[in-house]
């Protein structure tokens, strides 16, 4: 229900195009009881973009961004940090089961 309190998110969404035919009708009939508003109205109706029709680019594959490929040092850098990260990982694993095996207050802790 279209009043004065919440017609201007009508008239935004008339703009917009947003409205079903039974909500432009309500919005229609309110502004045809308040005429003071009519020029409100006609103010949002005229921020409606009409997209150009005709408007051809020609170099639209250009826009399309291609995802780059990993050169061969890239991707071998890459490769040797995984393998590091691992063997690290790896040896703090280890370190913390010798811990534990040699540490009397370590070895009654639950695993």
């Amino acid at each position: 229900m279209v009043n004065m309190e919440n017609y201007e998110e009508y008239m935004l969404l008339y703009a917009d195009r947003e409205l079903t035919p039974e909500q432009e009708k309500a919005l229609l009939d309110f502004v045809a009881l308040h005429p003071e508003l009519k020029p409100e109205l006609e103010a949002y109706a005229a921020t409606r973009l009409q997209p150009e029709e005709a408007m051809i680019f020609t170099g639209k594959d250009a826009l399309i961004k291609t995802e780059p490929k990993l050169c061969g040092w890239v991707a071998g850098r890459l490769m040797l940090l995984r393998q590091v990260l691992y063997s690290s990982l790896f040896c703090s694993v280890s370190i913390a089961i010798a811990q534990k095996k040699h540490n009397p207050l370590l070895s009654k802790t639950k695993p």
